[in-house]
Formats: structure tokens, C-alpha cells, sequence
């Protein structure tokens, strides 16, 4: 069996109208549009879902851009913010394009604060590498940075949308227990703590959605676990604010 180097390069040798969904045609050749211009520094959010969907458009675009670096956080020794600034420097002597994969697993309770703080208040020294910088978040993630980075969320240029529908998996979730009311104080505490496993594990994977996101923030009230409840309602209203302002 090959590695998932091997199936990347794979990946990399389709052509673009096969890699491509073409309900992204418009995204993607904006992003090419804008990496086709030489500039000082660009910060760019590259939304995903589909982890396998989304190393297809990276290698895709390391293929159209061979001054391309693509950083794995989980593959590379970068334990904290100050070893992944350092590594963008490194990457930035080749010029061209940075693409950052798996920041994602910062996102914990413990090293989210961390991540955030560092992107907004080192955004300067970052705009010194004088690249092209993409992100590649998941949509949860990326709407964080509107509340908790908000300096270096005011310095994009673009937030290209490449999820893709999960209509199995949401049906499922949908009919595996009644929408809201199951969450509240009236079922039984197994139910709600069943309830918020299985919205969990579908967002882990899928496009966040406000609604779900307040389910999730009322069946931690009715836990009583005050903390996790206001994160959840604070992160419903930044996903709001980025539907409508994004």
C-alpha cells in the first residue's frame, strides 16, 4: 500500500476539471486569480470539510505554482506558535505560495488561546515573509478567528468556501432524535449527553451551522457545564457573523 505522500502526488498528476468539484469552479479560479499576482503578503482562507477533497486542491495548486511550500503541522515539529512562525520564515525563502495544513489540532481548550494570540498579535512579523499565505481551516475554525484573531482577520483578502454537502451524515444525525426539545432539560441525561456526542462527531467533519451550535450550547446548560456552554453560543454567533459578513 502506498503512503499518503505517494497518493498526494497521485492526486497532484489529475486534471484540474477532475480534481475540481465543479460547484467550486468560481472559488477555485478566484484563488488562482489571486495568487497569480506577485504582492507583498497575502492572507488567505482556504474553508474545507473533506480532508481527502481538500489535499487534492492543494496539490493542485502546488502543481499550477511550483514555488509552493505546503506545511503539515501534524507531520513537522511544530509544537507551538513560535516553531510554526519560524517555520514560515524558513518556507518563505522559496517565495510563492505557503499553504498551512492541520492547525486544526490546536484547537483544544488548551492551545486554542495560544494559536489565536500568536497569529494576532505577531500579524506584522507575519506579513514580513512577504508570501502568499493560505490557511486551509475547517469552517468552525476559521470563524474563531472573526472573535478571537480579529486583527489578523481584518488582514484577509479572501475566504474561498470548498466544503462539501454531507447529506447522509446529516440525515442521520437528524433523525437519530428530535431536533432541540431532545437536548433540553426534558429528556433524560443520557439522551442529552448522546444528543451532543453525535452533533460533535458530525461537525468534526462538516460545515458548522449555527443551529446546531446552540443545540450544543443549551445541552451544556442543561449539564451544567457553564463553560462549554457559553463557548458554544459564542461560536454559533461568530459563524452568524460570518455568513453575513464573511
Amino acid at each position: 500500500m502506498g503512503s499518503n505522500g505517494d497518493k498526494r502526488r497521485d492526486l497532484a498528476t489529475l486534471p484540474v476539471d477532475t480534481v475540481v468539484d465543479p460547484r467550486h469552479l468560481r472559488p477555485y479560479r478566484r484563488l488562482r486569480k489571486l495568487l497569480a499576482f506577485e504582492r507583498k503578503f497575502q492572507l488567505l482562507f482556504g474553508q474545507f470539510n473533506d480532508s481527502l477533497y481538500r489535499d487534492r486542491l492543494c496539490d493542485e495548486l502546488k502543481n499550477t505554482f511550483p514555488a509552493t511550500t505546503v506545511i503539515r503541522v501534524g507531520e513537522e515539529e511544530i509544537t507551538d506558535f513560535n516553531s510554526l512562525e519560524n517555520r514560515l520564515r524558513s518556507a518563505a525563502k522559496g517565495g510563492g505560495l505557503i499553504q498551512v495544513i492541520g492547525l486544526q489540532r490546536w484547537l483544544q481548550p488548551d492551545s486554542a488561546r495560544a494559536l489565536f494570540k500568536g497569529f494576532n498579535y505577531h500579524r506584522e512579523a507575519i506579513a514580513e515573509i512577504k508570501v502568499n499565505l493560505l490557511l486551509w481551516l475547517p469552517e468552525q475554525a476559521i470563524a474563531r478567528f472573526t472573535t478571537e484573531a480579529p486583527d489578523m482577520w481584518a488582514w484577509r483578502a479572501a475566504v474561498l468556501d470548498f466544503h462539501v454537502p454531507s447529506f447522509h451524515a446529516l440525515d442521520q444525525l437528524e433523525r437519530s432524535l428530535e431536533p432541540v426539545h431532545a437536548i433540553g432539560s426534558g429528556g433524560s441525561k443520557k439522551k442529552r449527553h448522546q444528543r451532543i456526542h453525535e452533533i460533535e462527531t458530525y461537525l468534526e467533519g462538516s460545515p458548522a451551522r449555527p443551529d446546531l451550535l446552540y443545540e450544543l450550547a443549551e445541552g451544556y446548560f442543561s449539564l451544567d457545564q457553564y463553560q462549554q456552554f457559553e463557548n458554544q453560543l459564542m461560536l454559533a454567533v461568530a459563524v452568524i457573523i460570518l455568513m453575513f459578513h464573511g
